[in-house]
């Protein structure tokens, strides 16, 4: 079952919430109601007054993958939107995320940045890869998406201990632009795969959804300048709890 999204922070023109694991960011059609723009929407309607990326994301500043939980910004006014739009293409909207993941490899054992650009992989193409500079189907002058992982600290969860070579650890990572499945597949494609991902982890590879655990990357972080006092506003999560989540 859902859990019910949770209003973090409220002004004059944006709305900061809390988006819970398995529920869309937003719809891929205008009657769809079961996702987070319309649970915004039906809250605060004045935001249907904000032309966004998408007529149908209204708001909606950035997304988050369906499977991940965290913070989400939206909109209430056009020129908050606007305002967020141009510090997004300024990369001056830094987001933070958590994830447990297995530690598959000593190649990366100590932080690091990965700087990559992206192309569609896998049946139906619902997976990404990345494409690194030099290789076939970089583009240069092409859109770069960066993924500063900041430390990576042993845990200890047996329970999810799949493999028993594979050691848990929590990854804190650091994006400003983001690409779908951005940190799964950079932290995938370095031997850092993320607990319960069923299209990176070759340990999850196929298990149902309704099976735990639900993917555990969590959007912790964000901070922007508020278009309402020019000042710098800062949000934080508590990162996902080592022994009781």
């Amino acid at each position: 079952m859902i859990q019910e999204p949770r209003v973090i922070a409220d002004s004059l023109s944006w709305t900061l919430l809390e988006k819970p694991h398995g529920l869309p960011s937003a719809p891929l059609k205008i009657d769809e109601t079961l996702n987070l723009t319309s649970w915004f929407l039906d809250r605060f309607p004045e935001g249907r007054n904000v032309k966004g990326y998408k007529d149908i994301e209204f708001g909606l500043v950035h997304r988050l993958d369906t499977a991940t939980t965290g913070l989400v910004l939206f909109a209430k006014t056009q020129s908050a939107f606007d305002f967020f739009k141009q510090q997004q293409e300024r990369d001056q909207i830094n987001k933070t995320y958590h994830a447990l993941s297995t530690r598959l490899s000593d190649a990366f054992a100590s932080p690091w940045t990965e700087i990559s650009q992206f192309r569609s992989w896998g049946p139906g193409r619902k997976e990404v890869r990345p494409v690194y500079r030099g290789m076939k189907g970089w583009i240069d002058g092409g859109k770069e998406y960066r993924t500063e992982i900041r430390a990576i600290e042993p845990v200890d969860f047996p329970s999810y201990d799949y493999n028993s070579s594979g050691k848990t650890v929590l990854i804190e990572c650091n994006i400003t632009k983001g690409f779908r499945h951005q940190i799964r597949s950079h932290l995938s494609m370095r031997g850092y795969p993320i607990i319960g991902d069923r299209l990176y982890h070759p340990g999850w590879k196929g298990v149902p959804e309704s099976e735990d655990p639900p993917l555990q990357l969590f959007a912790t972080g964000i901070r922007f300048i508020d278009p309402d006092s020019m000042k710098q506003a800062v949000f934080s999560l508590q990162p996902p709890d080592k022994r009781n989540r």
